[in-house]
């Protein structure tokens, strides 16, 4: 095995510190709608939650202390401030534009943890024009990339700028082998939804074999 492969980082789960398991976990589920994994004791005093992918421990007087801070970058930071403002969380303070590029919200926790909810902010200054190009997608593609953008509030066009700008910019380290993409854990969700809807069943190198008929 090279050095290359045999150190590899798979992921990052931090521990919180909690005074009431039960209290913690309830609240984590119904205030910040997360979901439970795993509890392990009797009574249980450890345990993983998860929403979207990202997921963490509970731990009752074991590990870490009390007033930690996490940061976790999210899609659309308003939209979940005013999804957890109506499941009752505590929020600390509400979306803010802040110097360093990012709009955030603080949310609290029974412990007094603290969640910064994050998402870059969309530049306002970049004025652009945009032309036509001359293109034609495979009709099921093309399907999906409507039906996506709609879904997404956002028009074909948009979509298709975000994918290329992405495609363009290499992974460091896989030049030709991957490239990056634009599309959040939820947002592939949907894009395989919608491609059983329209029946897209051929993989990413297929255009390589299109023939039109």
């Amino acid at each position: 095995m090279s050095k290359k492969q045999s150190v590899q980082f798979n992921c990052l789960t931090p521990i919180l510190n909690v005074s009431n398991f039960r209290a913690s976990m309830a609240y984590y589920i119904r205030k910040l709608g997360f979901a439970k994994i795993w509890e392990w004791g009797k009574p249980p005093g450890f345990g993983c939650i998860s929403r979207d992918g990202i997921e963490f421990f509970l731990c009752h007087h074991g590990q870490g202390r009390p007033g930690t801070w996490l940061y976790i970058s999210v899609g659309d930071v308003d939209a979940l401030y005013k999804e957890l403002r109506k499941r009752g969380a505590t929020i600390v303070r509400p979306p803010k534009d802040e110097p360093w590029g990012m709009r955030e919200c603080l949310v609290r926790d029974p412990d007094g943890h603290t969640i910064r909810f994050g998402q870059n902010k969309p530049a306002k200054d970049l004025k652009i024009k945009r032309v036509k190009v001359e293109a034609r997608l495979e009709k099921r593609l093309a399907a999906v990339l409507k039906d996506l953008a709609r879904q997404t509030n956002r028009t074909a066009d948009e979509v298709l700028e975000e994918t290329l700008l992405h495609t363009f910019e290499p992974v460091p380290g896989q030049e030709g082998q991957a490239v990056a993409s634009p599309h959040a854990k939820h947002t592939f969700k949907v894009i395989e939804e919608l491609k059983k809807k329209h029946g897209l069943d051929y993989d990413t190198h297929a255009n390589y074999r299109f023939t039109e008929k």
